[in-house]
């Protein structure tokens, strides 16, 4: 694995394929909003994208790229930081329009994310932020959470970057003090002067740019 890794790394042709692994809301959100941008500038260059939440393996060449939420520990891994995920309360447009008429905050119809240890520190922040609030539903999907605060009564903590852009959504409160992540685009050691690995590493570095306020909440 590891020659073959270091003849690709060599690879300067702007051809053939590349592939990028993140989870879901990065795929939704993120890379499904510029990949046709990139497809123009390099036409000749696939892109196949794993939205997975698992962690998949660079030095095993499940992928090329990834896009993470959390600082690399493989001394092997290349890349930066692109953003910083911060996050907000969403609603429906009639639940944000209730919630406004009303003295104070109803926090006991929340929507609450569970499954990866990243949801475990957003709970805690948020129980510091909203000690009664109950969840009526739960489920490992952030992307499944948009919907049902979308499509019904509940409130939602997200990310800024799903809840700004899912259709019937409306901020009640953005960002969240206390709650953020570095988001980070790597690439394997031997790949990082990989042309078809450069040149979308380069492109998303540049969308991370047009989209820092959409990430930071700042919209």
């Amino acid at each position: 694995v590891t020659t073959d890794r270091q003849v690709a790394g060599r690879d300067q042709q702007l051809t053939g394929t590349v592939r990028i692994t993140a989870t879901e809301l990065f795929a939704t959100c993120f890379l499904a909003r510029h990949l046709a941008a990139f497809h123009h500038a390099y036409p000749g260059l696939r892109v196949e994208v794993h939205a997975d939440n698992r962690r998949l393996s660079l030095a095993k060449r499940e992928a090329d790229l990834t896009i993470r939420v959390s600082r690399p520990d493989e001394p092997t891994l290349f890349g930066r930081i692109i953003g910083k995920m911060k996050w907000g309360l969403y609603a429906s447009e009639k639940t944000a329009a209730d919630q406004r008429m009303s003295e104070s905050f109803d926090s006991e119809n929340f929507v609450g994310w569970d499954g990866v240890p990243l949801s475990a520190v957003v709970a805690q922040r948020l129980s510091a932020h909203f000690p009664d609030a109950q969840y009526i539903y739960r489920s490992t999907s952030l992307i499944a959470n948009a919907a049902m605060a979308a499509s019904g009564t509940a409130v939602a903590p997200l990310p800024c970057l799903l809840g700004e852009t899912w259709p019937g959504l409306v901020a009640l409160e953005k960002p969240l003090p206390g709650l953020g992540a570095e988001i980070w685009l790597l690439t394997h050691e031997d790949l990082q002067h990989n042309a078809r690995v450069r040149a979308l590493m380069d492109f998303l570095i540049a969308a991370s740019a047009q989209d820092k306020a959409l990430i930071g909440g700042m919209t």
